[in-house]
């Protein structure tokens, strides 16, 4: 696999990288894909027919040579809705090359494992990269993820992770997501905004989830029930009555009650995805207390969202609260509800957002 490249930015140590150019006969210069490169580009394609869509009816999805560096404006709001708590934890930062978002959705223990990991993402995100020599950005998500399972407590509680890292350079934006919170990117032409799914999801309903499952639960009666139940929301491991976790990939749930016959089917690898962002772009994060109630199948779809809350408050400030407000107004959600929305502009904010995780008493 190839892309055309018409220049090539001014590259820097930490830069993630495509891979070599070579000359060919046309005169055109190609850029090789690196393995991991393919991967998350692969990724983002995937993340667009999950959803049902057509990648080649969507506008502008070609990587091409940046004109000019983006930034990043970013806006946050939350809630803790009808929960008693709230366990959401997010942050943006600036970073030296780029600008680094992350909303965390936490389960028990009142969102604590969704702070620490917020915490360690922010500090060591940089660093981390610094470190990977070929631009295998894919492997510090991976790397960190990783790290964070080994240093948060023994517990049942556990948390959910969408990062994404957005390179002025390129202005491409890695997108690592792990659970049931997705980023999504607005984009706007000739009046008609689209919606472009950046986040590959996986849940018990996906094949290699329920092999995974099958593969540790014995019990051939908890396999019939759980198997007979479709809706992959109502699914969950361990496969005890209103015990077990929900989603298939999250970080946490070391206790001895989240596994069976001492092993664990929820895996902590991320699925990471890249795309290239344009100017005027709106850049949406949230968890599953606004999108398990928007879209396909749900209790309003994505078109009434982008009719009544994306399209009509494209330059409203206040975009982020306004989701919000939409989740539990009109997709009547239950759960804690955070959105953060991401501005594309040529110009750099002053100062630079920078934000600490929310902390919760």
């Amino acid at each position: 696999m190839s892309i055309l490249v018409r220049s090539r930015s001014s590259s820097s140590s930490s830069q993630p990288l495509d891979g070599p150019v070579r000359s060919h006969s046309d005169g055109i210069k190609r850029v090789r894909l690196l393995p991991f490169v393919e991967k998350m580009k692969n990724n983002f394609l995937e993340a667009i027919r999950q959803h049902g869509l057509d990648p080649a009816l969507l506008p502008s999805l070609e990587p091409k040579a940046a004109e000019c560096s983006l930034y990043l404006s970013v806006t946050a709001e939350e809630t803790r809705g009808k929960r008693t708590t709230m366990e959401d934890a997010h942050f943006d930062c600036a970073l030296r090359e780029g600008h680094l978002i992350g909303l965390f959705d936490g389960h028990s223990e009142k969102g604590m494992l969704a702070r620490q990991v917020a915490r360690l993402f922010k500090e060591q995100f940089q660093a981390s990269l610094d470190a990977q020599e070929n631009g295998d950005i894919r492997q510090v998500f991976i790397d960190l993820i990783a790290r964070a399972q080994n240093e948060v407590p023994v517990t049942h509680a556990g948390t959910t992770a969408l990062v994404a890292y957005f390179h002025h350079a390129t202005n491409q934006l890695y997108t690592a997501t792990l659970g049931d919170s997705e980023l999504k990117v607005y984009r706007k032409v000739d009046d008609v905004v689209h919606s472009i799914p950046v986040s590959v999801i996986r849940h018990w309903g996906i094949e290699k989830e329920e092999a995974r499952f099958l593969s540790v639960v014995t019990d051939e009666g908890k396999k019939e029930r759980w198997l007979k139940e479709k809706n992959p929301e109502q699914r969950r491991f361990p496969p005890e009555a209103n015990a077990g976790l929900n989603v298939s990939r999250s970080i946490g749930e070391k206790s001895q009650l989240m596994f069976v016959n001492g092993k664990s089917a929820i895996s902590r690898k991320p699925k990471v995805s890249m795309c290239q962002l344009l100017a005027d772009d709106r850049v949406v994060l949230a968890c599953d207390g606004l999108w398990h109630f928007v879209g396909a199948d749900k209790r309003v779809t994505e078109q009434d969202f982008v009719e009544k809350v994306i399209k009509p408050h494209w330059n409203d400030p206040e975009l982020s609260e306004r989701i919000v407000t939409y989740a539990l107004n009109t997709a009547m959600s239950t759960d804690n509800v955070t959105a953060m929305v991401a501005t594309v502009g040529t110009e750099a904010p002053e100062p630079l957002t920078s934000t600490p995780p929310i902390q919760y008493e």
